[in-house]
């Protein structure tokens, strides 16, 4: 008879294999748009910010382009990963009839496949700057994979507990939907914080999703005056998050697997 905990390992790979296969191969050209739909994204805001500001640098000699493409892959991982953790569950009702598969495993398994596609959309793009001249290769690689690891426990602890109230208060999820334009204009992503005044600055930086970006470039480009990010600090936001998420789909097991 096989422990629980390879019972668990089963469960996730068969899992992970089968959300692979559906978001790459799902519909005719998944793969494609799941590549481009990013890119195409950041080209625009590139090219917009670049085209406004030259090819100077954001607030300091730093090359826009290199700049704002780690703060878009950053966000663009954190909001892909808690959205399709946040409708794990609606996705994936019919394999709660097997008792061996629980909540937690389809929305961590979820958040991990997109942890992946977004790796390799990540490297592609760094591939193509390295060839066209670009500096896209980081002084730090171990903060990026921190960073990376944490904003992914960030993401994943936000999406279940956003799918968690969602499953109690349905109209919960157009409120939600519309939080990620502010979050995504106040974590930095696209307009530098430091352009902020100093009293508005300081709240700011009271959202971790400022730090991980800080953290991010700071990690890329040397010297960059950032805006004192703490990693201590995110890491307190991603396990908190995380676990208030795990400790949400325990409490609530029933009503998410209620049809």
């Amino acid at each position: 008879m096989a422990s629980p905990i390879a019972n668990t390992f089963s469960v996730w790979h068969g899992l992970f294999l089968r959300e692979t296969l559906d978001r790459f191969f799902g519909c005719r050209m998944a793969w494609a748009w799941l590549i481009f739909e990013p890119v195409i994204h950041m080209s625009l805001i590139a090219v917009y910010v670049a085209a406004r500001r030259g090819s100077g640098g954001v607030g300091t000699n730093l090359p826009v382009l290199e700049w704002l493409i780690v703060g878009l892959m950053v966000f663009f991982f954190f909001r892909r990963a808690a959205l399709q953790t946040q409708h794990s569950v609606d996705s994936n009702k019919a394999f709660f009839a097997f008792r061996q598969v629980k909540p937690n495993d389809v929305a961590l398994v979820r958040s991990t496949v997109e942890a992946f596609s977004m790796f390799l959309i990540a490297t592609m793009l760094a591939l193509v700057g390295i060839i066209c001249g670009y500096k896209m290769i980081p002084h730090d690689p171990l903060i990026v994979i921190v960073v990376c690891l944490l904003v992914w426990a960030l993401a994943t602890g936000y999406g279940m507990i956003t799918c968690v109230i969602m499953r109690l208060v349905p109209e919960t999820g157009h409120l939600f939907m519309v939080m990620m334009m502010p979050l995504y204009i106040l974590s930095g992503t696209i307009i530098p914080l430091a352009m902020f005044p100093a009293s508005i600055r300081d709240i700011l930086m009271y959202n971790p999703m400022a730090h991980a970006l800080e953290l991010a470039r700071s990690s890329f480009f040397y010297p960059y005056h950032s805006m004192n990010p703490s990693l201590s600090y995110l890491a307190v936001w991603s396990v908190s998050l995380l676990l208030a998420g795990l400790l949400m789909f325990k409490l609530f097991h029933k009503r998410l697997i209620e049809r």
